[in-house]
């Protein structure tokens, strides 16, 4: 899951239901990933049936590519019950 901090989902409120649920699901992936798991770039399935690329960067950095944005992963690898939580800082 890539989680967008508070301030990513400002303004977020003002988005239909649908739509803020959609946005939401592109944010979920449907693989149990680690930030080391990711070397170079990597395409993943998303929850709403799309893709994000994950990229790892020489500095040991991770960001992740959708729909024409880029986040960056501020807070990695936050293990969860069901899942790995990054923090991300762009909501996609």
């Amino acid at each position: 899951l890539f989680a967008p901090s508070d301030a990513a989902l400002d303004g977020a409120e003002a988005l239909a239901d649908d739509e803020l649920r959609a946005r939401l699901r592109a944010h979920l992936l449907t693989a149990r990933i680690f930030s080391t798991d990711a070397l170079g770039e990597m395409t993943v399935e998303t929850d709403a049936g799309g893709e994000v690329t994950l990229v790892a960067a020489d500095d040991g950095s991770l960001s992740v590519r959708a729909g024409g944005q880029t986040a960056r992963v501020t807070t990695p690898d936050l293990d969860a019950e069901n899942g790995v939580v990054h923090v991300v800082d762009t909501f996609l």
